[in-house]
């Protein structure tokens, strides 16, 4: 934490000096210039990452859907989607190891929602003829665990099925594979979370170590048993020193438990700037370890706005001709350089996030890692019309992901999947067969073919006759990667890169080897945002509103124990109600002009700023009131009683505190966490302690509130 502070002074004097905010650590040259690769002996059950479907992980029945998905993994989270209540954190653990074990079931009252993929002898009778001796025979051959689990070791490429009884081995084979749970990996928490229910010598423990601990100790005999291994994303990581020392802990931490030295894999989620500076040497500080890296659209937004915004009180240091906050002066104001207006007109394709997303792909490509696209953060609404808007939104998302060389992309939803692994699906079968391809014809003959069309059908017509002109074995692998190359050249022509034939072209021809998107990237596009950004019209008096709705009801319900949310059909957790305060924050902090409904502007100053969180706080509060349960669905759900009026109340002082702050406070928890302890939460004496002590406090309050229970 001590580096995280200091790396945000010397971002702050570099803007101060009118130098670059930040840039690539000169100090790791040689590392951005090696020739080195991974070092990580790739799992076979990870070799698919087309999506990856994520959840709290305290939610059984969520990892039960998630388990049976048409995801490749499903990923439990301990992290952003979950409130660390001690409840919820101890679920989160029971339902990881449960789900591993295949032993995991949805305790709620009359819930039909079972594992698919833990069979029963009785499941097997269609491809049989003595059931008990074939579902014996799985088990010792590892197929089944004790449990009667469906395990990872159907994909290994080697797998074949041989077992005693078996009158149907195609069609058994069929049944194992489509019932086979998604991989699953675990993320911890970031690296500044504590955990205040677990103390050591009266101090509360890392929540992340304490999260990878239970997990590897509980988990790897199981794991090893279903041919699988410990899997983790990393998150809110915040440069190099921090994956080497993720890196030590691995080691030291598989050492200790007896396993191999590489047998825990990780996921480095880039999440901030200073991370998207480091990638390269992130990934080679956990080189033996990692697989690759994940674009976390949101909370990336959010500590770019933090890291790069210029608290109020340094404004004095600025040079004279810095120091109006006109939009006018942004050329030669260098605090005002990296204002963000709402989500609404930050997608993707903004330059510097579309340098971020490329920067990634490039990174992890060149060193053979994966990179993993974003978030689909849509839910189903059973409106057909909305639905389908979401599913064809995704595709061009996805798409878009997939073109530049992702391996997948995430889904808060299960009925998600199938909408976010297609282009992920067909980019696979295109790399996979024009690779074979190029192999059997020669590769200058099919960059030459791919490079014949006027239009993409031109060219994937030219492909699919050189395909036609080679032969291979009947019923061989070449055969089936030949045919499924086939389908996904048919396929890519209904995707939107379709309409593009350079880009259609450059996408078939780097596919062949899996190159990475070009040109590279430099370090000053990471951060230059572009002038349309900063336009009167993407400021507005609505769009604050739509922010302190957002971060009151989320914050609200975290409070209340609840780490994510459904909100006007969309997923909501902590990265979106971070970047929604955060951007309040820059906006109050730059004195940024805000369009009111009456047409007119007006700079946002604490008075406008309070009208406006009144205004939000008395609509939920009563007109929203019956939203609540709807919002807040579990443990258990908001109720319109004086009990959510209380996490209402608390959430409006803890918001109002982080948004009018000099300097900006790093996270919601920071304030918010010390009302997830239970002895604040059982002693009503003691919360209203707490809710005083956060006009004092406002840093990280934790480690106060432990002392305070102490006393």
């Amino acid at each position: 934490m001590a580096l995280r502070r200091a790396r945000q002074e010397e971002i702050y004097t570099n803007i101060l000096n009118k130098k670059p905010a930040i840039t690539f650590p000169a100090a790791t040259q040689a590392i951005r210039d090696g020739d080195w690769k991974s070092e990580t002996d790739r799992p076979a059950n990870m070799s698919d990452r087309a999506c990856e479907n994520t959840h709290p992980s305290r939610a059984a029945n969520m990892a039960i859907h998630g388990l049976n998905s048409k995801a490749a993994s499903d990923f439990m989270d301990n992290e952003d989607s979950q409130a660390p209540l001690k409840a919820n954190v101890l679920a989160g653990y029971r339902t990881i190891y449960e789900a591993v074990c295949g032993t995991i079931k949805d305790d709620r009252p009359n819930s039909k929602t079972v594992l698919k993929g833990r069979l029963s002898p009785n499941d097997l009778s269609p491809f049989s003829s003595d059931v008990n001796v074939t579902f014996s025979a799985l088990q010792a051959k590892g197929v089944l665990n004790e449990h009667g689990r469906i395990t990872d070791l159907l994909c290994e490429p080697s797998w074949t099925l041989s077992a005693e009884g078996v009158t149907d081995a195609k069609s058994l084979e069929a049944f194992l594979r489509e019932r086979r749970p998604a991989t699953i990996q675990v993320r911890v928490r970031g690296l500044h979370m504590l955990e205040g229910h677990v103390l050591v010598d009266g101090t509360p423990v890392s929540a992340p170590l304490l999260d990878f601990a239970v997990f590897v100790a509980t988990c790897h005999g199981p794991l090893k048993a279903m041919s699988a291994q410990p899997t983790l994303y990393l998150p809110k990581m915040e440069g190099r020193f921090e994956t080497e020392w993720w890196s030590k802990v691995f080691a030291a931490y598989a050492k200790q438990l007896g396993i191999p030295a590489k047998a825990i894999r990780s996921t480095t989620m880039i999440e901030t700037i200073t991370a998207s500076m480091e990638k390269e040497e992130m990934n080679y500080t956990l080189r033996e370890h990692s697989l690759g890296q994940n674009k976390g659209r949101y909370d990336y937004l959010f500590n770019f706005v933090k890291r790069l915004t210029l608290p109020k009180s340094l404004h004095a240091n600025l040079p004279p001709s810095s120091s109006p906050n006109n939009a006018e002066l942004l050329p030669s104001a260098p605090h005002r350089r990296f204002l963000l207006p709402d989500n609404a007109h930050t997608g993707m394709g903004v330059s510097f996030l579309e340098a971020y997303s490329n920067h990634t792909s490039q990174v992890n490509l060149n060193r053979g890692f994966d990179s993993v696209g974003g978030m689909v953060t849509n839910i189903p609404t059973g409106d057909a019309s909305i639905d389908g808007k979401a599913h064809a939104k995704i595709r061009v998302d996805k798409t878009n992901e997939a073109w530049k060389g992702d391996a997948g992309g995430w889904s808060g939803h299960p009925a998600f999947s199938p909408y976010v692994r297609e282009p992920f699906d067909v980019v696979r079968a295109l790399h996979r067969g024009l690779a074979l391809l190029a192999q059997l014809v020669g590769e200058d003959k099919l960059r030459g073919a791919i490079k014949e069309g006027k239009d993409a059908a031109g060219s994937q017509k030219a492909v699919a006759a050189l395909l036609a002109s080679v032969n291979v074995a009947s019923g061989s692998k070449e055969a089936a990667t030949l045919a499924a190359l086939s389908g996904a050249l048919e396929k890519s022509l209904s995707l939107h890169v379709a309409s593009n034939v350079r880009q259609y072209q450059e996408g078939l021809a780097r596919f062949i080897n899996m190159d990475p998107p070009s040109p590279p990237v430099n370090d000053h596009e990471l951060i230059a945002v572009p002038a349309d950004q900063h336009t009167p019209d993407k400021f507005t008096y609505a769009g604050l509103k739509q922010y302190l709705r957002l971060a009151l009801f989320y914050t609200a319900s975290f409070i209340h124990g609840t780490g994510c949310i459904a909100l006007d059909g969309v997923f909501e957790d902590l990265a979106t109600a971070e970047k929604a305060r955060v951007n309040v924050w820059q906006w109050l902090t730059l004195d940024q002009p805000l369009l009111l409904p009456s047409g007119k502007s007006s700079p946002l100053t604490f008075t406008l700023l309070s009208q406006a969180m009144d205004e939000v706080y008395s609509t939920a509060l009563n007109e929203e009131r019956g939203m609540w349960s709807k919002v807040c669905k579990s443990v258990p759900p908001l109720q319109p009683d004086t009990l959510a009026d209380k996490h209402f109340r608390v959430a409006k002082t803890i918001l109002m505190i982080l948004m009018t702050n000099n300097r900006c406070i790093e996270f919601i928890p920071d304030l918010a966490y010390p009302f997830l302890l239970d002895p604040v939460r059982e002693d009503e004496a003691l919360w209203a302690k707490v809710e005083e002590g956060l006009k004092e406090y406002a840093d990280p309050m934790t480690k106060y509130v432990v002392k305070e229970l102490k006393a």
